[in-house]
């Protein structure tokens, strides 16, 4: 979760050949906000990247620490 400043969700493809595309912007998230769920619920692996606009601050969860 957000707690301080504002982060980029980022989508980076690959083509045919493997060779990393345009990163494209998807959604800007602010203060209260937050990523990652779907990893974090699924275990599955990530299906974007975060990039910070500027000083954070975030509140993070493990799922290990969760399940338990």
């Amino acid at each position: 979760m957000i707690t301080k400043g504002e982060v980029e969700i980022m989508f980076e493809g690959t083509n045919k050949i493997g060779e990393k595309i345009k990163k494209n912007v998807i959604k800007t998230l602010q203060r209260g906000e937050y990523f990652g769920f779907y990893s974090f619920l699924t275990g599955n692996p990530r299906t974007a990247s975060v990039i910070s606009k500027g000083y954070c601050s975030l509140f993070k969860i493990t799922r290990r620490n969760f399940l338990n």
